[in-house]
């Protein structure tokens, strides 16, 4: 005697299949769009901690990262960036940026150069925004 769903199954396997993996695509995409803000959030965080310690003197200084919080975002940073732009190569020009105007931000030593840093920064945020907006 057959079962009247016997027929049916497979079919119902195979659309099981077929859900999983477009919902597994949906996650990943969305992971990867949040790494991409995740990592603009941070550089963004760095230059704005950048640009209120280059304009002390206007009295702003109140929000300033200290250095072991910067050392981390920084490390953080680069080493996301280097699986960012292993995973989405058109990514490059973002860690590039970041590499440019990395020693400047983290030690100016004097050397102020909030405009510079930026334009670098900026980008390289924008870009890695853009990017994750793409995905969805």
């Amino acid at each position: 005697m057959s079962l009247p769903y016997a027929p049916w199954l497979p079919r119902v396997f195979e659309l099981q299949a077929q859900l999983d993996g477009l919902l597994n695509q949906l996650l990943e995409t969305a992971n990867q769009a949040a790494t991409l803000r995740a990592v603009s959030y941070d550089m963004e965080r760095l230059l704005l901690s950048y640009e209120i310690a280059s304009f002390a003197n206007l009295g702003a200084d109140i929000w300033i990262l200290d250095d072991r919080t910067m050392a981390q975002l920084d490390a953080s940073i680069v080493e996301r960036l280097a699986g960012i732009s292993s995973q989405f190569p058109d990514l490059a020009t973002v860690q590039r940026d970041y590499q440019f105007v990395r020693r400047d931000q983290l030690s100016p030593n004097g050397r102020w150069i909030p405009a510079g840093v930026n334009r670098y920064l900026a980008r390289a945020a924008s870009t890695l925004n853009s990017r994750a907006e793409s995905l969805h």
